[in-house]
């Protein structure tokens, strides 16, 4: 028997989700990318490791160990592109252009692990996904919209998209681990490798830390709920309803980043969460 509505778990990782976004909007103002996405690892992989001895797991296999890598790397790469954009554009815009995974989600879940949905789930989902894309855009913009913001968000909403299909394999195919061990690890990794690659915690203040700290609380719980969804529903629409995350994200971001607000915007939230609610 299920805890919890899996559609629910991702609608709720979602509102996280956008206020984990404009957290690390305010946090990217003063700290590069590549040494935030070290010290956001570092220091939620630190967290968890101290309550792991109550809940480790995984099973050592050639598939699991196949599929861990695939989650680390391109979640690697999918985080730094993240952040990046981040640190180039309002959170209110970032993150819609962010949340186009869906539609790599719903195709390589087809074509990989042969996931079949309905043709009203498709609808909504396209929807949904409309939306965000016309929520994002800028045309008055759009020459610097195009150049630091909508290459890197679409490179990232490729990886995290892709990253869903390994992640459910080891959460429900494989039965290899659980959630919470799946994001230490591969924080852990992601921390590891941003490292090598020339980030640096130096330079961090006490202030710039606790800040890190309280988003890494959200996005630990974000993750453990996009988790939970992915491993009892289809990775599609688990990964399209997190990624309603840019309603939250705008509201938020107006609330406390006072970041400007349109009647565009305001429309398009309202179309979302209705659509999502459908979905549910």
């Amino acid at each position: 028997m299920l805890l919890l509505n899996p559609n629910v778990a991702a609608i709720i990782s979602a509102i996280i989700a956008g206020g984990a976004a404009v957290l690390a909007r305010k946090l990217l103002f003063k700290i590069k990318a590549m040494d935030y996405m070290v010290i956001n690892f570092l220091v939620m992989g630190g967290m968890l490791a101290i309550f792991s001895p109550w809940f480790f797991r995984f099973d050592l296999s050639w598939a699991s160990l196949g599929n861990l890598f695939l989650v680390i790397a391109i979640d690697l790469a999918g985080n730094y592109l993240y952040f990046k954009t981040l640190e180039n554009t309002e959170a209110s815009v970032a993150v819609p252009l962010l949340s186009l995974a869906p539609v790599f989600t719903f195709l390589v879940g087809f074509l990989w692990l042969q996931e079949i949905v309905s043709a009203a789930t498709i609808f909504f989902s396209a929807a949904i996904i409309v939306s965000l894309v016309f929520f994002s855009i800028d045309l008055k913009n759009f020459k610097v919209f195009n150049k630091h913001t909508l290459i890197p968000a679409l490179l990232s909403s490729l990886a995290f998209g892709v990253s869903a299909i390994p992640s459910k394999i080891l959460l429900h195919q494989l039965h290899a681990t659980n959630g919470a061990s799946l994001y230490m690890v591969r924080a852990v990794a992601i921390a590891a490798v941003g490292f090598l690659c020339g980030g640096s915690v130096r330079g961090i203040t006490s202030s710039q830390f606790f800040g890190v700290v309280a988003r890494g609380v959200f996005v630990i719980g974000q993750y453990l709920l996009l988790y939970y969804a992915l491993a009892h529903t289809v990775a599609g629409v688990a990964v399209t309803l997190e990624n309603t995350a840019p309603v939250f994200a705008f509201v938020f971001a107006v609330v406390f980043l006072k970041e400007k607000t349109t009647f565009k915007k305001i429309v398009c939230s309202i179309l979302i969460l209705i659509l999502s609610l459908l979905i549910v």
